[in-house]
């Protein structure tokens, strides 16, 4: 289904999503990928800053918008200032779909917008795709999955 070669570059991914419903679903479309992924998950934005200094750094960050404390899109502005981290792939994955959410989500700086599924199967082909896509290509260009 998937060319599993380009997923094998990415393998470190931080999870920042404070709905524990969405991060069990996460988790497991990440399991039937079979492919070894880790995953640390933070709750909070102030959380995931947290662990970026206390875990390995992340291949690519998954994030909601929506979040307490601090919402997604501080949580950009704040990763983009810092030069050991500001080069990292950052996934926004909202139970949203506005267009300006969407085109605010590009302005902060990430690299996809993926609208949460509801059904599993749709989440295990949009991270399948996700994690083939080459971030660092010069001509990558912002993207957007939705169910």
């Amino acid at each position: 289904m998937f060319n599993l070669h380009g997923m094998k570059r990415y393998k470190n991914i931080l999870l920042i999503d404070d709905n524990v419903d969405d991060q069990v679903l996460f988790l497991e479309a990440l399991k039937n990928l079979n492919q070894g992924f880790q995953c640390t998950i933070a709750d909070s934005s102030p959380q995931g800053l947290t662990k970026l200094l206390a875990y390995q750094t992340p291949d690519l960050i998954f994030l909601d918008i929506n979040l307490p404390a601090m919402d997604g899109f501080e949580f950009i502005k704040h990763l983009k200032k810092d030069e050991n981290y500001n080069h990292i792939p950052v996934i926004i994955y909202s139970g949203s779909n506005d267009k300006n959410v969407v085109m605010k989500s590009k302005k902060a700086g990430a690299s996809v917008f993926l609208s949460k599924p509801f059904k599993l199967e749709d989440l295990v082909y949009n991270l399948g795709v996700i994690l083939n896509l080459d971030f660092e290509s010069e001509n990558f260009v912002f993207d957007f999955f939705t169910s």
